[in-house]
């Protein structure tokens, strides 16, 4: 069984890596108390002397590092506007700001949002409602909110998508009027709660159904298929590991995944694969952990797509 190399237990991990935010701080205030209290402009790019047609150079103003290239008719969202738009999710009530900051050099920057109200799965399991609002200032993701489940017995961040259901996110709309932006706040939120509705009707779904040590098992070679055949020995034996690291938990080694009602239900085997994602991996520091965690979804999606037909 795959051990974690780092315990998460009571704290999300982008806890880790942003700054905590004060209700008391104005918006210039907590973007200086979180490293983000800078923009950033579109430069022309050059090869040999010569522009680079048709596309742009996005350059922090205060360090004037590059942080990517972008196409020319890209738009800009500063973070002062991202900060204008939690203050207005925050002044609508039922939301409170945690935690901002920053990955790969401000490329990535973040808010994370604790909702009120907690689900409690399968009458006994609470997950907490978090929303983490995140822009990419060189154009690899939308300016979204997505919904971030967290369990609170282990922290496992159980996000994911289903085709047949719409909880992947909401695409926020670049506004800069103050009261188109407290509207669209109030329409994030509204659709925030809307999807965390479905994210627990699936998830109680899950808690219902019980499955045999024989569906772990084939469930986990579904997840991680065997390879293409002629595969290093060390490749097949890290499937495997993979493999067994899932069904291990599923059947009571995941935290809090012992406990009568939890184990053997497809929802513990689905917290199994994310507790695996989240603690199980052997990132490379905090920063690249809380990123996976918070950006990619795909195994997870894959594993609630497997666990709810």
């Amino acid at each position: 069984m795959r051990k974690s190399n780092w315990q998460g237990a009571g704290v999300a991990s982008w806890m880790s890596v942003g700054k905590p935010m004060s209700s008391g701080m104005t918006t210039s205030e907590s973007l200086a108390n979180a490293g983000l209290g800078w923009n950033v402009r579109l430069g022309n790019l050059f090869t040999d002397d010569l522009p680079v047609p048709g596309f742009k150079a996005v350059v922090r103003e205060d360090t004037r590092a590059p942080l990517g290239v972008v196409t020319d008719d890209y738009k800009v969202i500063q973070n002062i506007e991202v900060a204008a738009f939690i203050d207005a999710v925050a002044a609508g009530g039922g939301a409170k700001v945690e935690v901002a900051g920053a990955f790969d050099g401000g490329a990535d920057v973040f808010f994370a949002i604790r909702m009120d109200g907690d689900m409690l799965i399968g009458g006994k399991d609470p997950v907490e409602q978090h929303l983490i609002v995140a822009n990419n200032h060189v154009g690899l993701r939308a300016f979204r909110a997505v919904p971030v489940p967290l369990r609170r017995k282990c922290t496992n961040a159980l996000r994911g998508s289903l085709r047949k259901y719409k909880f992947d996110g909401i695409t926020i709309r670049h506004v800069g009027d103050v009261q188109e932006r407290m509207d669209e706040a109030c329409r994030v939120l509204s659709e925030a709660r809307r999807q965390y509705g479905l994210i627990a009707e699936v998830f109680n779904s899950m808690a219902a159904r019980v499955m045999s040590d024989q569906q772990i098992r084939a469930f986990a070679e579904q997840l991680i298929p065997d390879l293409e055949e002629g595969a290093s020995d060390r490749r097949i034996q890290t499937v495997k590991d993979a493999r067994e690291s899932i069904v291990s938990k599923a059947q009571g080694a995941g935290i809090g995944l012992d406990e009568p009602g939890i184990r053997g239900t497809a929802w513990g085997v689905y917290n199994a694969v994310v507790e695996d994602f989240d603690f199980g991996r052997n990132y490379r520091s905090d920063e690249s952990r809380a990123k996976a965690i918070m950006f990619d979804a795909a195994l997870k999606s894959r594993a609630l797509e497997l666990l709810t037909v």
